[in-house]
């Protein structure tokens, strides 16, 4: 079992530091639960497994939605940037949310 100095430094991708963050700050009840029962790095992968699916998912509906393809890409790879990474911070704040509940 690590100790909560190795998880806090350990890297479990980026939906998964973002749990680790919040469950260490906020929930450490839940944290000291998982971390007593030897589950906690498998939640944290897990959970970041989970939530980049969830990302891939809504994030190639709402550039569907937006008109943000590869056609656009060709025409004009700037604006295609601009959007896409504008799309991807809503679906990533969306989901930000969700998760830090």
């Amino acid at each position: 079992m690590l100790s909560d100095e190795e998880i806090l430094a350990k890297d479990y991708g980026y939906w998964g530091n973002i749990r680790k963050r919040s469950l260490y700050e906020y929930r450490p009840g839940e944290w000291g639960l998982l971390q007593d029962m030897d589950r906690l790095e498998y939640y944290l992968e897990k959970v970041n497994a989970e939530y980049t699916a969830k990302e891939r998912y809504k994030l190639d509906i709402m550039l569907k939605r937006f008109c943000v393809d590869e056609e656009l890409k060709r025409l004009d790879a700037v604006a295609w940037k601009k959007r896409y990474d504008r799309t991807r911070e809503y679906v990533r704040k969306n989901l930000r949310e969700e998760l830090e509940r």
